[in-house]
């Protein structure tokens, strides 16, 4: 595939996104010439390790600033889809409803070329505007990647789209070299989340107020949230006297993150689904997959999607995410079984080496392409 020219296009910060970074990488170590365009949410960006494939970066404002930063979001799409229109590729690759528009467009003028749409996202629970935009463009493009069967099948009833058009891209990620579990010396818990969260749907307070009366327990947050969940949590501390059992840290680079897990003994995720929205009836995170890389047993809410894939695999137990009395029942649980986590470390990294990598998916990505390019790509 040397010299075959493909377009990325997201919208989140793609420093933080390891999703649009796993793909860009695989294709470009595969002879594709990778373009990405994105945001990101500092105005300068310094990067230990430089991409292989070329990334090109706009700022946006941080969330204090609401106004200044929903205007430069609106400009920022604006300027990609300007780029988008004007470059041409042999792949456009949409991650994000808002670059449908200028890559159908560009597909147009400069012919000849594939359309791919990666819909990491249920648009329906997303806002109006990407629903309106997906069930615009979707019918428009080539090949359709989703990030679950089940939202798959959902999407394909929706737009009368044959099931053959879609790639299941699971959000799996790279297993680190060499790695090994974390034997306790001692016995303090240290829990950790990490990444994005809503107070609204993920109960991190519950959990906060639940293990204030275990001085045993540590518990590390390395996030980017809205300033307002931000602050009930670091109240919440300060009314419990927290302060020697929590941090609140900043959220991780990507090449970072798996790297700081290992040093954990236990990983967190208190998701709710009130609304019964079809994204969390069907989540895709793949937080918790590099939570099991890393050799890390989950403490989760009772979701039925998390129960079939980690609590009855054997990787995590489940507690009632609002009911505080229900996650302490977990927490004394997990005390009173210590000596079984040796052997659930164990068997989170070896479900992570036979089914969830990125090894796993890139074959199904890297033959998706090579088949479009059999239907005609110039």
């Amino acid at each position: 595939m040397k010299n075959k020219k493909v377009l990325m296009a997201e919208s989140s910060d793609i420093y933080h996104d390891s999703r649009v970074q796993k793909e860009a990488i695989s294709l470009s170590n595969n002879g594709y010439k990778v373009i990405v365009l994105g945001f990101r949410s500092k105005l300068k960006v310094k990067v230990k390790n430089k991409f292989i494939f070329f990334l090109f970066t706009l700022p946006i404002f941080s969330r204090k600033y609401r106004l200044f930063r929903n205007i430069s979001i609106v400009l920022n799409i604006v300027l990609i889809n300007s780029i988008i229109i004007l470059k041409k590729a042999n792949f456009y690759h949409a991650h994000n409803t808002m670059f449908l528009f200028g890559m159908f467009v560009s597909s147009v003028i400069h012919k000849n070329s594939k359309l791919i749409y990666d819909c990491h996202e249920v648009q329906e629970d997303t806002g109006r505007i990407h629903e309106k935009l997906e069930r615009l463009f979707i019918n428009r493009f080539d090949s359709i990647i989703n990030v679950s069967k089940e939202r798959a099948q959902y999407q394909a009833k929706k737009y009368d789209i044959p099931l053959k058009t879609f790639t299941i891209l699971f959000n799996y990620p790279n297993l680190p070299k060499n790695i090994s579990v974390n034997i306790k010396s001692n016995n303090i818990l240290h829990f950790v989340f990490s990444g994005s969260f809503d107070l609204s749907k993920n109960r991190l307070d519950n959990f906060l107020i639940a293990i204030k009366d275990y001085a045993d327990i540590r518990f590390t947050l390395f996030s980017k949230a809205d300033s307002c969940d931000f602050l009930k949590l670091q109240n919440i501390v300060e009314e419990f006297g927290l302060e020697s059992q929590v941090k609140l840290l900043p959220l991780l680079a990507t090449n970072e993150l798996l790297v700081n897990l290992l040093k954990f003994d236990f990983a967190v995720n208190m998701i709710t689904n009130p609304h019964n929205l079809i994204s969390y009836r069907y989540p895709a995170m793949n937080k918790m997959y590099e939570y099991l890389a890393a050799g890390l047993p989950i403490l989760c809410s009772n979701i039925p999607f998390f129960e079939e894939e980690f609590v009855k695999r054997g990787v995590a137990f489940s507690v009632n995410p609002i009911d505080v009395l229900s996650i302490e029942e977990g927490l004394k649980f997990i005390r009173d079984n210590l000596h079984k986590i040796y052997s659930i470390k164990m068997r989170a990294l070896e479900l992570s080496k036979l089914y969830f990598n990125w090894k796993t998916q890139e074959t199904k990505l890297l033959y998706l392409y090579k088949n479009l390019c059999k239907g005609g790509l110039s």
